[in-house]
C-alpha cells in the first residue's frame, strides 16, 4: 500500500508541475487594443485564480517591476486565454477573457513574467536591444524577442520552445491571432537564375545580393553527396551553386527546380532550408567544365564544374584536418583539391606527377577547392612528346605542319599556348 500511495503522490506532483501556462502571443503596438495571450500546452484545464497566476511587467530602463495583473478565470486544456487592456471588448472579433486595469504596457526593451504561486513559469524580454539586467533578473540569457512596429509577436507554433524557448521560436505576424492558433503563412518564393543569386553585393563583398530571401531556381545537378548537391545553369561565371539538402531521388544529370533560402556559410553562398526539389527532366548533358589555371579559382567559379591541370605539389596525410587532399600547380599558383565527394582523393595523386582534375568548386576554410566526384575526375597527365624520339622536332605552332617520320597509329603531342594543356593527334 505504501508503495502504491507513493506512486500516486508522485503522479499528482508531476501532473501539477506540467500544468503550466505559457505566454504565447503579445501586442504592444496597437493603440487601445494591446493584449497578451496565454496558451495551455496540457490536456487539463488550469484555474488561473486557484493556482495563483499573475503577470508581472518590468521596465527595461531600470529593470524593475512597474505593474502586476492578477489573473482570474480558466485557461482551457490546449486552449487560450487573452488578457487585454482596460475597456477593450473586441480584438479582431475575439472577446478578451479578462481586462487589466492598465491601458497599455511598455514597448521598449521591457519584459513580462508569468508567475504561479510566486514562481516564475515563463517570461519574455522584447524590444530592439539587449538588456543584460533583465536577462539576469529573469534568467533568460541571450533572449530578445522582436516586437516590431505593428502586428503581434507570437510563437511560431503554439507553445513552441516551452519556457526554455529560443529567439527563433518567435516571429512577428502582420495578422494578430488572439484566442486562436498561431499559423505561419507559407513563404513566397521569388524566381531567380543561379547567376542572379550568386552575383555578389559588390567587388568588396562576396555575399549574395539575396541573402535570407526565399528563392526558386533551376539547373542541372553536376555533383552530389548524401546530404547536398551542386547545380548549374550554363557556363557563365556565377552559374553554379551549392544546395545544402539531400538530392533525394534526383541524380547527376537531372534538371531540377529548388525552393529554399539563400544563406552564406563562412563565405560560401548556398541554398538551405530547402522546401522542395522538383525534377524537371533526367539524363541531361552536364555543362562543359570551365578550364581554369590553378591560380585563378575565384568567387565567380563557386559551385561551377571546372577543370584544372598541373603538377601535384603536395598530398595531405590528413585531409579532414588539413581541409584539402592534394594541391596542383601549373605555375600560376596552387589550387586545392578536396575530398568532399570523392573520399579517396588524397590517395589519387603523387607529388611530382601532373594531373587533370575535374569537379565543382567549393569555398572551404578560406580556400576555393575543386572537388572530384570519383577517380575518373583525377587523371594523370602524360608527358608531352613521350611517344616520339625527338618530340621537339615534331612541334607545331598554330597551323604549321608537323613533319618527321611517324609510325601509323602513333601520336604527336602538341600544346595549347592559351592554357598549357595537352592534346594529341592520332595518325
Amino acid at each position: 500500500m505504501r508503495k502504491s500511495l507513493a506512486a500516486t503522490i508522485l503522479t499528482i506532483t508531476i501532473s501539477f508541475l506540467n500544468a503550466q501556462a505559457l505566454i504565447n502571443e503579445f501586442d504592444t503596438n496597437t493603440s487601445s487594443a494591446e493584449y497578451l495571450e496565454l496558451f495551455n500546452p496540457t490536456d487539463a484545464d488550469i484555474d488561473l485564480g486557484m493556482d495563483g497566476y499573475s503577470l508581472v511587467f518590468y521596465n527595461g530602463s531600470n529593470d524593475s517591476e512597474y505593474q502586476t495583473t492578477i489573473l482570474t478565470g480558466t485557461l482551457p486544456a490546449n486552449g487560450f486565454f487573452v488578457l487585454a487592456e482596460s475597456g477593450v471588448t473586441d480584438i479582431g472579433g475575439y472577446t478578451p477573457d479578462q481586462n487589466a486595469d492598465w491601458t497599455s504596457f511598455q514597448n521598449g526593451t521591457d519584459a513580462v513574467a508569468l508567475v504561479a504561486n510566486g514562481t516564475q513559469v515563463d517570461a519574455i524580454i522584447y524590444g530592439n536591444g539587449a538588456d543584460t539586467g533583465l536577462e539576469t533578473l529573469l534568467s533568460l540569457s541571450g533572449i530578445l524577442i522582436s516586437n516590431g512596429s505593428s502586428g503581434s509577436s507570437s510563437r511560431v507554433t503554439d507553445g513552441q520552445g516551452g519556457a526554455s524557448y529560443a529567439n527563433d521560436d518567435w516571429h512577428i505576424t502582420a495578422t494578430r491571432t488572439p484566442g486562436s492558433t498561431n499559423e505561419v503563412a507559407p513563404p513566397t518564393y521569388t524566381a531567380y537564375t543561379i547567376v542572379e543569386i550568386q552575383t555578389p553585393v559588390s567587388d568588396s563583398d562576396d555575399a549574395s545580393q539575396h541573402v535570407d530571401e526565399y528563392v526558386e531556381t533551376s539547373g542541372i545537378i553536376t555533383a552530389a553527396t548524401s546530404y547536398s548537391f551542386y547545380m548549374q545553369d550554363g557556363t557563365a561565371d556565377y552559374s553554379g551553386i551549392y544546395v545544402y539538402n539531400s538530392p533525394g531521388t534526383a541524380v547527376v544529370g537531372d534538371n531540377v527546380t529548388v525552393t529554399g533560402t539563400v544563406s552564406e556559410y563562412y563565405g560560401l553562398t548556398q541554398i538551405t532550408s530547402v522546401a522542395d526539389v522538383t525534377i524537371n527532366s533526367t539524363g541531361n548533358d552536364l555543362p562543359t567544365a570551365t578550364a581554369l589555371t590553378t591560380g585563378s579559382l575565384s568567387e565567380g567559379h563557386e559551385g561551377m564544374l571546372v577543370t584544372i591541370s598541373g603538377e601535384c605539389t603536395a598530398v595531405s596525410t590528413n585531409a579532414s584536418s588539413d581541409h584539402w587532399a592534394f594541391k596542383v600547380d601549373d605555375s600560376s599558383g596552387d589550387a586545392f583539391v578536396d575530398d568532399q565527394i570523392f573520399s579517396a582523393a588524397e590517395n589519387a595523386a603523387t607529388v611530382g606527377l601532373s594531373y587533370s582534375v575535374v569537379g565543382p568548386v567549393n569555398y572551404y576554410y578560406d580556400n576555393f577547392t575543386v572537388n572530384p566526384r570519383d577517380a575518373a575526375d583525377v587523371v594523370e597527365a602524360t608527358t608531352p612528346g613521350e611517344t616520339c624520339e625527338e618530340a621537339i622536332a615534331y612541334g607545331a605552332v598554330n597551323d604549321a605542319a608537323v613533319t618527321g617520320d611517324l609510325t601509323a597509329g602513333g601520336a604527336v603531342w602538341y600544346s595549347f599556348t592559351t592554357d598549357g594543356s595537352y592534346g594529341q593527334i592520332t595518325l
